[in-house]
């Protein structure tokens, strides 16, 4: 329950200054005295682009050089932090955090506390002026209002033209830069040594997004906004690696960090100059219903077939068949209502090829395709051994299933909830015998025609450079 925290804010704040003036005080003293200490920075030479690999190449290099700064001595710390305690001010915010939210005394003390030791540091910085932001933090906390999360991810399965493309007000993915991987730390982990050894993953693109969530649940914006970029054109977009890190004084807000170590050959597309518009418009109008569906935790016949395209690209090892499988269930999900049981093949592959037909999409082919893509399924499924010829044709049938899969769920999600997904299949099987019906449908999908363009995908292999390469020392 949300508390008053009138004057609770101006003790913090009286509070945050006595602490800036005690340091001032000491440095204009020569109590606290800058000194200079070995600053080591990771340097990357030769950043570039190898469009071959679809990857960024770099050779490292260590420069050493030296980092004046404020170091105050164990003592020091111990005086200011007894003085501040001691205040007035601090026992004032102490009592009124106990007494407004019923926290425990020693509680109370220890985020106090933390306040004032962000304060110290901050100070020192010279950056001062944040000491809003952590008074405003600080009863956010106290509130146990939302926290704002930050994310950085390195996908795989999507390139750019363009440096940076912001996708949303909160969203926007970029280029690998020569910031990324170059670092720097103040003091050497180990003895000077002729090389050093870093062991990090980095891909040529970067998603990066903060959201204010209850604490917890921000996988499952992250996960929606793969799955958007998934639908946009046919990619194995996947995050190799994930850090998170939270607006916060005193809740659990240490950097997390999520690794992958697979790197298939899977399809990836590329976002071009003249298709950053419609990205936008696309991800604007999807991203807020499959977002969603992980939040309501869905099992709606639109959510089991997105998960079962998502395990279509993700499926590891790489075998053709078991991706055709997986992604035909996730067209069964769709266009099969939950009480067929007879000519499935015939209802499946004609209903896709109705509404590709609306698209631009060759109906004959598709039909075809899905026809065959289905009798592999039941062979493989009820364990049977197929043909050579159906394995090896897999790879080239593969790319227009998956294809299907990434219109299908976007035209479903698109017409969801105002169309029902039974609604929608009497509507295409009336379409077959019925003019009227037939316009009906190609108006229905004209209305969301812009946000069906075909994809333009590769499939090749999807790489990420794992950097532990030899660091020059200078």
């Amino acid at each position: 329950m949300k508390m008053s925290c009138e004057g609770l804010g101006t003790l913090l704040e009286s509070l945050i200054k006595r602490t800036e003036i005690l340091i001032n005080e000491k440095i204009r003293s020569g109590s606290i005295a800058k000194i200079k200490r070995p600053y080591y920075k990771i340097e990357a030479k030769n950043f570039h682009f190898d469009n071959d690999d679809k990857v960024f190449r770099w050779n490292m290099k260590r420069v050493i050089l030296e980092k004046e700064e404020y170091v105050p001595t164990g003592e020091d710390l111990r005086n200011i932090e007894n003085e501040i305690t001691a205040s007035t001010s601090f026992s004032s915010a102490k009592e009124k955090i106990i007494s407004d939210y019923h926290i425990k005394a020693n509680d109370a003390n220890n985020w106090i506390r933390s306040l004032v030791n962000r304060a110290v540091r901050t100070t020192l910085r010279g950056e001062s002026t944040k000491s809003a932001d952590s008074i405003l933090l600080f009863i956010q906390d106290l509130n146990e209002a939302p926290l704002t999360v930050h994310f950085t991810c390195y996908l795989t399965g999507i390139f750019l033209e363009l440096p940076e493309v912001g996708i949303s007000a909160s969203v926007r993915i970029r280029q690998l830069r020569r910031d990324d991987v170059e670092y720097s730390y103040v003091e050497s982990p180990e003895p000077v040594e002729a090389f050093k050894y870093v062991n990090r993953i980095f891909t040529p693109t970067v998603l990066e997004s903060s959201l204010r969530v209850k604490h917890g649940n921000y996988i499952h914006w992250e996960e929606s906004i793969l799955d958007t970029l998934r639908l946009f054109r046919v990619g194995a977009i996947f995050s190799i690696q994930s850090m998170y890190s939270w607006d916060t004084i005193f809740r659990s807000s240490s950097p997390t960090s999520i690794s992958q170590q697979a790197f298939p050959i899977l399809p990836r597309y590329t976002i071009k100059d003249d298709e950053v518009t419609g990205l936008q418009s696309f991800f604007n109008e999807l991203h807020p219903k499959i977002y969603s569906l992980y939040e309501e935790k869905s099992e709606s016949p639109i959510a089991i077939a997105l998960k079962r395209y998502q395990d279509a690209l993700e499926l590891m090892p790489l075998n053709e068949v078991n991706k055709i499988t997986t992604a035909i269930m996730c067209l069964e999900a769709l266009y099969l209502k939950a009480r067929e049981r007879e000519e499935l093949t015939y209802r499946l592959s004609s209903r896709i090829a109705k509404v590709s037909s609306l698209i631009g999409y060759q109906a004959l082919e598709i039909k075809a395709k899905i026809s065959q893509a289905y009798s592999m399924r039941s062979t493989f499924v009820h364990g049977g051994a197929l043909p050579k010829k159906d394995v090896e044709n897999a790879s080239n049938l593969l790319p227009m299933i998956l294809e299907m899969c990434r219109v299908s769920l976007s035209l479903f999600l698109l017409l969801s909830p105002e169309l029902t997904k039974d609604s929608l299949l009497s509507l295409i099987d009336d379409s077959m015998i019925s003019v009227d019906s037939h316009n009906k449908l190609q108006k229905t999908i004209g209305n969301i025609s812009s946000y069906l363009n075909k994809s333009q995908s590769e499939y090749g292999p999807i790489r990420a450079i794992r950097v532990t390469q030899q660091v020059e020392i200078v």
